[in-house]
């Protein structure tokens, strides 16, 4: 019997091509598995990168914001220390001289005054020794002062 060549053709090729489909299936998925594991990793990391970095700033955003707050609080604690130490020296500058001015008049007033009457009874001992010499009494009384 004779068989036409394009029948056998068509009967030899469907299972080779068949084969071959099944074959070139497994690895093309196997191929596209490794492309894709390529493409996701180098996706992946350009992600993670971007989300890390974004991350990372907010953190230390955070941490600096602490950090920095601490070295103002110091830094202001000097300035203050040093700024209220020149303010309260001049106030008690000013204070201290009122006071000393006030209690040294008053101070000097008595010193002052115990010292002018020493020196008045030692001059008007002085007038009248020399009045008693020169007449006593008399002397006042020829003068128009009655005692």
């Amino acid at each position: 019997m004779l068989v036409d060549i394009g029948d056998i053709d068509h009967l030899l090729h469907r299972p080779i091509i068949h084969h071959n489909t099944h074959h070139n299936t497994h690895i093309n998925t196997h191929i596209n598995t490794h492309i894709n594991t390529h493409i996701n990793t180098h996706i992946n990391t350009h992600i993670n990168t971007h989300h890390n970095t974004h991350i990372n700033t907010h953190i230390n955003t955070h941490i600096n914001t602490h950090i920095n707050t601490h070295i103002n609080t110091h830094i202001n604690t000097h300035i203050n220390t040093h700024h209220n130490t020149h303010h309260n020296t001049h106030h008690n500058t000013h204070h201290n001289t009122h006071h000393n001015t006030h209690h040294n008049t008053h101070h000097n007033t008595h010193i002052n005054t115990h010292i002018n009457t020493h020196i008045n009874t030692h001059i008007n001992t002085h007038i009248n020794t020399h009045v008693e010499y020169h007449g006593g009494q008399s002397l006042w009384r020829g003068l128009g002062i009655d005692i």
